[in-house]
Order: structure tokens, then sequence, then C-alpha cells
């Protein structure tokens, strides 16, 4: 893989550290898509649309989810087929869970910010993406309705691990050397340098 990292660079005359620069970045992206999709599908749930984007985090979404079946927002049938008898709240709750949603999505918004300037909030990101994935699987199994969600959250792991990776290995390289640009030549000796020479 190095091999062909350093192939890579030489065929775009691009360096390591210009690489390993636009990998951290791209990690950064997809946080930052992972939050614009998320919002997209919590209103896409909120207006029942039934559209779904798979660029999503989870738990957001089952929060409000979870806020609309509790208080009774889904069609009748739903809950004569599978929740008969269940208690249902008032729109208070649903407004609880869509304000949970929203600061987690804010915490992922948040990483995506200050990662630009510290590297850490890119681990941050990376954990909260690892426990999402791991609620997802607990909460929904493995059926073949969620597989391309758990292809995505693998895919964002492993973005993100590759993003932290890349930080790692950008403070490892050496500081680039400093050039300077020498403006002005000096076509005649100085006074001072004339004048201790007599």
């Amino acid at each position: 893989m190095g091999k062909l990292f350093n192939s890579y660079a030489r065929e775009t005359n691009v360096s390591e550290r210009q690489l390993l620069t636009i990998k951290y970045n791209n990690s950064r992206l997809n946080i930052l898509l992972l939050v614009i999709f998320t919002v997209i599908n919590a209103v896409l749930l909120l207006v029942q649309s039934g559209s779904y984007f798979l660029f999503s985090a989870y738990i957001p979404y089952f929060f409000i989810d979870l806020g609309m079946l509790m208080c009774g927002k889904y069609p009748e049938e739903v809950y004569t087929e599978f929740y008969n008898g269940m208690i249902l709240f008032d729109d208070s709750f649903l407004v609880v869970t869509c304000v949970l949603a929203a600061i987690v999505v804010g915490v992922y918004l948040l990483c995506w910010f200050m990662s630009k300037k510290k590297a850490r909030w890119l681990t941050t990101a990376l954990i909260l993406i690892s426990l999402d994935t791991a609620i997802m699987f607990l909460l929904l199994g493995f059926s073949l309705q969620s597989i391309f969600d758990y292809l995505f959250h693998a895919y964002l792991i492993y973005s993100l691990a590759s993003g932290v990776s890349a930080n790692k290995k950008l403070r490892a390289l050496p500081p680039e050397e400093t050039i300077l640009e020498v403006t002005e030549f000096e076509e005649y000796p100085s006074e001072s340098t004339t004048q201790s020479e007599e």
C-alpha cells in the first residue's frame, strides 16, 4: 500500500503531505454529508414521505421514529396490527425525542467544525458512528433490509479511521523546509566591506 501511495504521488506530482491532507479532509466531508442526510431523513420521517437516504446516522432517526410511534402519528392500522392497546403520549413526547435527535446531530456537526483545527474531534466522530452502528445492530439485528445501512456505516467507519490514521502520519512527517527567496543580489561590495579591506 505504501508503494502504491508513493507511486501515485510521483505520477501526480503530489507530495505525501498533500495526499494525507486530502484523505483527512475527505473524512471531514463525510461527517458533514452525514449531518445533511440525517436532517433530510428526519424531515422526511416527520412528514411521513416514505423516502429514506442511506447516508444517515441511525440514533437520531430512531429517536424521532420512537416519538412518532408513541404519540400515535402513524396510520391507525400500524397500531391495530402491531401495537394494539398501547398507551399513547401527547405531542410533548415527540418534541423531546426531536430535541434529543437534534442534540446528536449537533454533536456530529460540532465534530465536523472542530476537526478542522483539532484532529481529536475526528476521533470523537469515529467513536460516535461506531456506537451508532452497534446500537443499530442491537435494535434491528441482521436482515436483508438493513444490509445497505450496515454497508454505509462500515464505509463511514473506514473513512473516519483513515482520516485519523492520516493525521497521525501527518504529525510524524518532518516539518516542511522553509524556502528563502532572494529578491536582490548585490553586484558590488558594500561600503562596509571595502572599508574593512582597506
